[in-house]
């Protein structure tokens, strides 16, 4: 009877060990092409940045409102063969066209050099986003110093000025800008860089 019994114990036990076990076909989720997935790794995976979107980014330049209309007064420093200022006053016929007429003084930074006085009437005309045009025509003044005598000369005639700038800022009623401009008037000139403020 003991002997009969035994074989029967050792069949049960098998067959419920067997029925304990997990099956790997139904705790292993199924990819789309059937091969389990790599779980070795629990980070997520990491999309490499794209340099050509950092690059557009920097050179992106920044906007300038298109709602300006009304007066313009505006003033300008600069540095370079002389020391620059200017002021500016006019109207805006276009949001990207500005009028204006304008006073530029320039001295000298040489003991043999020229100082540069400038009236006359003005235009900027922004030519792609915040970059623009300026130009200026009028009466122009110049004191000439030499070394040599005489040591003062005076000269009159028709002066210019010719200018390339970008904003920094442009708002709707302010901007700031970066520029640089030459200017002529007989003998002298000068080639300066410098900043400048403009109110609309």
């Amino acid at each position: 009877m003991r002997q009969g019994l035994l074989p029967l114990l050792l069949i049960a036990l098998a067959r419920t060990t067997t029925a304990a076990q997990p099956s790997a076909s139904t705790n292993a989720p199924a990819t789309a092409n059937g091969a389990a997935p790599d779980v070795t790794s629990g980070a997520a995976p990491k999309v490499a940045d794209d340099p050509r979107a950092h690059a557009a980014q920097l050179t992106t330049l920044p906007a300038v409102s298109d709602d300006r209309e009304g007066v313009v007064v505006g003033a300008s420093f600069g540095l370079g063969t002389g020391v620059t200022g200017d002021v500016r006053l006019g109207w805006m016929l276009h949001p990207r066209i500005a009028v204006f007429a304008t006073a530029v003084g320039s001295t000298s930074t040489h003991d043999a050099g020229s100082d540069f006085r400038l009236l006359g009437i003005g235009a900027r005309l922004w030519i792609a986003g915040p970059v623009f045009l300026d130009g200026r025509v009028g009466h122009a003044q110049a004191t000439h110093h030499d070394i040599e005598a005489p040591a003062m000369r005076y000269t009159t005639g028709v002066g210019y000025l010719a200018g390339l700038g970008v904003e920094l800022v442009g708002l709707k009623t302010f901007g700031l800008e970066l520029n640089a401009e030459f200017m002529k008037g007989g003998e002298s000139g000068a080639l300066v860089v410098g900043l400048g403020v403009t109110f609309y």
